[in-house]
C-alpha cells in the first residue's frame, strides 16, 4: 500500500519595513568571565521579531509533528483515517475458521490509554463486529527504536465468506481492507516463494494480480523475508512489511524461518512480527513448527536453520521438532484416504548444489537428509516412510524441480508425468524477488543439479 502524503504550500508576504518603527536596538550579555561585557547589535526591531516568528513556528511544528501518534491523518465519514497503523498481514488461526491480525505501531497505545482493536463485517459499510487485542513490544538490537505490534484473532468466521475489517485503537482506524475466510474441507491455491525482498517488487505485483484473479488463496514466504528484517534498526523490515500490505493485509501470509531471519542468536524480529498457528508442542519462541490443512492437502512447516552447524544449531529443537513430526504423520496417515497429499515446507533443501551454497557436500545436504548417528536424526528417511508427496524449500536463488528421489536413486517415469512415485518430489522456489540471483551458468550446469528435472 502507498501512502500519498498532500503537501500544502505556505506563502510568506511582507512589505518593507517602516524605518521609524525599525531603529537599531542594543543588548548587554555578561561573558563567563563576569568582568567583561560586550554589546550585540541588531540591526533592527525586525530582525528581532523575525527570530522570534522563526521559534514560535518551529514549536508549533514539532507539537503538529508529535500530535496524534506522528501519524498523518486525514478525515473519512467524520472518523480519522491514520497512518500510525501499519505493516497490517493475516495469518491462520490455531482454529479452524479463525483469522489472526497483526499490525504495528512506533508508538505505545497505552500510553494514550487506547486499546488495539479490529471491528469488521461482511458488508464494508457496516464493521459492527468488534474485537479487542494484545500487544507486545520490542527494540531492534541496537536498542533504538521500539516498535508496538498488536495482534488480534477472529473466531467463529463462516467458510466461504468474505469480511471487511479495520485495524486501529478506538480513537484513529486504518484504511478498510478484506479476506475471505477459506473452506477447510475444500482445497486451496497456495503461492509459495522464497529469498524475497522488496527492492523489486514485481513478485508482489504479480502475487497481487494472481489474489484479484482468486490464483492464490495461502501465500507462503519459504524464509529469507525482506534481507533482513532487522537490517538498519529494523528499517528494513519496515519498509518491507509496508510493500507487503497490498497482498498480506488481504490473504494469510504463512512464513517460515531462514537462514537470513537469525539475527545474531535469535529471530527477535520475526517473532514478534508474525504469528503462525503453533500448537502445544511450541514450547519456546524458536519452534518455528506448525501445520494446516485444506481440502485434501495436510501442509507441514519445518525449521531447518537448526540444522545448520554454523549458526543456529540447536539439537534440542531437532529432536523436538522431529517427534512432533512423526507425531503428525502418524496421525496423517491414519486419515490418508480423506489426506491424500502431503506437503512439507522448509528453507534449506535436502538435494542442492555445492556450487551454490557452502553447507551442500556434492550435491546434498547431509545433516538434513541423515542426521548425524545417533546425535540427531536427519528427515529425508522420515518422509520416505511416511510418503510425503511434496518438499517445497528455498535457500537456493533458483527454480529447480526435481525427481523423485530418495537415498541418491531417482526414479524415472516413460512419459513426462509422475504416477504415485514412492519418493517425495523437491522443488526449489528460491527467486522470490531479490536481486542475489545465481548465476545462469551454475544454474544451468547439469553437474550441479543431477536429480533436476527442470531449472
Amino acid at each position: 500500500m502507498k501512502s500519498i502524503i498532500f503537501f500544502g504550500q505556505v506563502k510568506k508576504s511582507y512589505s518593507q519595513p517602516d524605518e521609524t518603527y525599525c531603529k537599531e536596538a542594543e543588548s548587554t550579555v555578561i561573558t563567563t568571565d563576569k568582568k567583561k561585557k560586550e554589546r550585540i547589535k541588531f540591526k533592527n526591531i525586525c530582525d528581532i521579531i523575525f527570530i522570534v516568528l522563526i521559534v514560535i513556528l518551529a514549536v508549533l511544528f514539532v507539537f503538529w509533528v508529535l500530535d496524534d501518534h506522528y501519524s498523518l491523518t486525514t478525515k473519512y465519514n467524520h472518523e480519522v483515517i491514520s497512518h500510525v497503523h501499519e505493516q497490517v498481514h493475516l495469518s491462520l488461526g490455531v482454529e479452524v475458521n479463525s483469522m489472526v491480525i497483526t499490525w504495528l505501531t512506533l508508538t505505545d497505545l497505552a500510553y494514550d490509554s487506547l486499546t488495539p482493536i479490529v471491528r469488521y463485517g461482511e458488508d464494508e459499510s457496516k464493521l459492527n463486529k468488534n474485537v479487542i487485542g494484545i500487544t507486545k513490544s520490542f527494540f531492534d538490537l541496537s536498542k533504538t527504536i521500539k516498535r508496538f505490534v498488536h495482534k488480534v484473532e477472529l473466531k467463529n468466521l463462516k467458510p466461504n465468506t468474505r469480511y471487511f475489517y479495520q485495524v486501529g485503537d478506538t480513537k484513529t482506524w486504518s484504511k478498510t481492507f478484506n479476506f475471505k475466510n477459506l473452506d477447510i474441507n475444500k482445497n486451496v491455491k497456495a503461492c509459495s516463494f522464497s529469498d524475497m525482498d522488496s527492492t523489486v517488487n514485481y513478485t508482489i505485483l504479480t502475487l497481487q494480480s494472481h489474489i484479484r484473479n482468486n490464483k492464490c488463496d495461502v501465500l507462503v514466504h519459504i524464509g529469507d523475508i525482506a534481507y533482513n528484517l532487522f537490517d538498519n534498526k529494523g528499517k528494513v523490515g519496515d519498509k518491507f512489511m509496508k510493500d507487503i500490505e497490498i497482498i498480506a493485509a488481504y490473504t494469510p501470509y504463512m512464513v517460515i524461518v531462514g537462514n537470513h531471519d537469525l539475527e545474531g542468536d535469535s529471530y527477535e524480529h520475526y517473532n514478534n512480527i508474525f504469528n503462525m498457528p503453533y500448537d502445544k508442542a511450541h514450547i519456546i519462541d524458536d519452534d518455528h513448527f506448525y501445520s494446516y490443512t485444506f481440502g485434501n492437502v495436510y501442509y507441514i512447516t519445518l525449521n531447518t536453520q537448526v540444522y545448520v552447524r554454523q549458526f543456529g544449531f540447536n539439537k534440542n529443537i531437532i529432536i523436538r521438532q522431529f517427534r512432533w513430526l512423526e507425531q503428525k504423520l502418524k496421525y496423517i496417515n491414519k486419515i490418508r484416504d480423506k489426506k491424500s497429499w502431503i506437503v512439507i515446507y522448509i528453507h534449506h533443501p535436502i538435494y542442492c548444489c555445492k556450487s551454490c551454497h557452502t553447507i551442500c557436500d556434492k550435491h546434498v545436504n547431509k545433516d538434513l537428509k541423515d542426521g548425524d548417528n545417533y546425535d540427531f536424526p536427519g528427515l529425508e528417511k522420515i518422509l520416505y516412510d511416511n510418503k510425503v508427496d511434496l518438499v517445497v524449500a528455498g535457500h537456493i536463488h533458483a527454480y529447480v524441480r526435481g525427481y523423485p528421489v530418495y537415498n541418491y536413486t531417482m526414479e524415472t517415469f516413460n512419459k513426462n508425468y509422475y504416477y504415485n512415485p514412492k519418493a517425495p518430489t523437491q522443488i526449489i522456489t528460491g527467486v522470490g524477488g531479490s536481486k542475489r540471483f545465481h548465476p545462469q551458468s551454475i544454474i544451468l550446469n547439469k553437474d550441479n543439479f543431477p536429480y533436476a528435472a527442470t531449472k
